[in-house]
């Protein structure tokens, strides 16, 4: 083949200079002399196919076993979890069909027991007595509760698992979009910081899911979940950092609506909506600077469907001041606190916006299925001195503290809270049980063990206190899904 630009000269030479080339790559020798590119950038033509080929038997692009083993292991992937699935599946059956038929059962022997229209001289003892404690009230109110707790705590499973499998599956269905779209995705350019965004409203924390956020500071701020946008906001405020959202459930659904003024500041009253709706009472008002102002409704950080909590309280120039309370369900959290004691929830917070005092914080995790608290002292706001924590029952509305009884966990309390140094670092100090996030209303994951100026040193171990009513249930769950639990 003839050169382009020199028509009676052959091709020669491939340029492989890494630069875009003003000549052609084909060269001949002619072009070679105006290309002005050092010798061991150039190829003779009749040698490219055989530098190809060494190149393509290096990288191995004509290797298909690598790619046979991936997809007979993917294919065994799939079919070990679906074997795994059925299982669980035949479990979680059986574990309800035996809860059912024990109701069932019980239900049938009493109702035989009445209708049967037997003289009682003739009845057993055994059977004369259950009658003497049914007109008493005895018994059957106790079979009446224990029925109700077993079919609240199916009916807990079922909401779990429905909810579960909804996640499971939009999360996959996310992966394979992702997936299917990676050549898309790479053209995308994306800058800024990666954070966690949790989504754990369900009752087993421990399967909590995990994604992750990208930020754009170009004005516009991008959450990304598994390379599907999931919001877009405008950055209108000077100066002003992106905001915190670390919970997929608000970065969803959570808005604030309101006015901008001067310097693009927030000015007036703003409000927050969910799903387009407003959230009731919840918002404030900014002033003149852009400073929140008077009395504010806030949501907590882990707001979502089952934690519908409130922090009310009042804002000075930017600042919290006085007493901030927490309300749940339109009832203000000390009520229900002062069921079992008579503090209150919240705390005060000082005029330099510091909390001060006695106080009664929620656990991060806080949510209908794990109401805890955790309660003592501040100073300059700093924890100092002892910290207990509470855990409020969903099904009966009862509460109990959580005490450290010479590290026994068998007694009829459970071990928890601990002490942090009276110096004002809150270094965490001497023996503590600290609540783990695997926690719902009847099952408690628990670790002991001593802290020294803030750290864990020594033994640490690790408890599980579950109620008897969900053994027969909940252990299926416990051994499948918590077979990686260590104690150090």
């Amino acid at each position: 083949m003839n050169c382009n630009y020199h028509i009676q000269n052959q091709i020669s030479f491939i340029c492989l200079a890494p630069h875009k080339c003003q000549n052609q790559r084909k060269l001949c020798d002619e072009c070679f002399q105006e290309h002005g590119v050092e010798v061991q950038f150039l190829i003779p033509i009749n040698g490219l196919q055989e530098i190809v080929k060494k190149k393509f038997q290096e990288l191995k692009l004509g290797d298909i076993s690598e790619i046979s083993v991936q997809r007979i292991n993917f294919k065994s992937m799939l079919s070990q979890s679906q074997s795994k699935f059925k299982q669980i599946l035949d479990q979680f059956s059986e574990s309800a069909q035996y809860i059912f038929d024990m109701i069932e059962l019980q239900t049938k022997s009493y109702v035989h027991l009445i209708n049967q229209n037997i003289n009682p001289a003739e009845l057993s003892n055994y059977d004369l007595e259950i009658l003497i404690q049914i007109l008493k009230g005895e018994s059957i109110n106790d079979w009446i509760e224990q029925k109700n707790i077993y079919l609240n705590k199916l009916e807990e499973l079922k909401v779990y698992w429905d909810q579960e499998e909804k996640l499971f599956i939009s999360n996959i269905q996310d992966k394979l979009r992702g997936l299917l779209s990676i050549n898309e995705q790479q053209s995308s350019k994306f800058t800024g910081q990666t954070k966690e965004i949790q989504k754990s409203y369900f009752q087993f924390k421990a399967l909590q899911i995990t994604t992750t956020e990208q930020m754009s500071r170009n004005e516009k701020q991008n959450f990304v979940k598994d390379n599907s946008n999931l919001r877009i906001d405008s950055i209108i405020e000077d100066k002003r950092e992106p905001e915190d959202l670390t919970n997929l459930e608000q970065i969803q659904h959570l808005k604030w609506v309101g006015k901008y003024g001067q310097n693009n500041k927030k000015i007036g009253l703003w409000e927050a909506t969910w799903q387009g709706e407003k959230i009731q009472r919840v918002g404030g008002e900014y002033s003149f600077d852009g400073k929140k102002q008077g009395k504010w409704i806030e949501i907590i950080e882990n707001y979502q469907i089952l934690a519908q909590v409130f922090k009310v309280g009042e804002y000075v120039r930017g600042q919290k001041i006085g007493f901030w309370k927490y309300v749940y369900e339109n009832k203000e959290m000390y009520k229900l606190i002062n069921q079992f004691n008579n503090n209150r929830g919240g705390g005060v917070y000082s005029t330099e916006g510091l909390k001060i005092g006695k106080w009664i914080e929620l656990s991060k995790g806080f949510w209908k299925y794990s109401q805890v608290t955790h309660q003592g002292e501040y100073h300059n706001g700093k924890k100092v001195g002892r910290w207990d924590i509470f855990n409020r029952k969903y099904r009966s509305g009862s509460s109990s503290k959580i005490f450290q009884q010479n590290n026994n966990l068998e007694k009829q309390y459970i071990s928890g809270g601990g002490s942090y140094d009276e110096a004002g670092a809150e270094f965490k100090i001497g023996y503590w049980v600290e609540m783990m996030d695997i926690l719902n209303s009847d099952c408690q994951i628990m670790t002991s063990g001593r802290y020294q100026n803030g750290k864990k040193i020594g033994r640490w171990n690790l408890y599980n206190k579950k109620s008897s009513m969900q053994k027969k249930i909940i252990t299926i769950f416990w051994k499948k899904l918590y077979q990686w639990w260590w104690v150090i």
